[in-house]
């Protein structure tokens, strides 16, 4: 075998590897970005949506109407919170403090939407968001 032939095959064995770890960085980055990463990075706010109107819409039986006036409230809500996890990066404690009224605010918008026998359903629903935030339940965010 002529050592040209042996460097060229060497060279496009590294070649191929290179290209193979490449895509695999680019597709974790991509999983990690749509927050579909498991435990790899924290979840962005279009699928923390989704997944709270799927939520709200099985558990309420939210009309097409009440659909659409939810989620502008929850987009809202979505961006403070991320607005305020960019201001307090690094102090939960402090951060926290300044959701809580965050958090009390959409509960009333939200609660303005529903009927009353959706009001009654709704309440316990949110008050167990609270725990789940505090790590005791299914949270939006995984």
């Amino acid at each position: 075998m002529k050592p040209v032939t042996v460097y060229r095959k060497i060279g496009l064995t590294a070649l191929a590897v290179l290209l193979s770890l490449s895509l695999s960085f680019i597709f974790n980055s991509s999983v990690n970005a749509q927050g579909r990463g498991g435990n790899r990075g924290p979840v962005n706010s279009e699928v923390r949506l989704n997944r709270a109107m799927t939520y709200w819409t099985q558990q309420l039986s939210l009309t097409t109407q009440q659909q659409a006036q939810f989620k502008a409230v929850l987009q809202q809500h979505f961006a403070k919170q991320d607005s305020l996890r960019g201001l307090y990066r690094g102090n939960r404690q402090a951060m926290q403090g300044q959701m809580l009224p965050v958090r009390n605010a959409t509960h009333a918008k939200l609660a303005q939407i529903l009927t009353t026998d959706q009001q009654q359903k709704f309440v316990p629903l949110w008050g167990q968001r609270g725990k789940m935030m505090n790590g005791n339940g299914r949270n939006w965010n995984k």
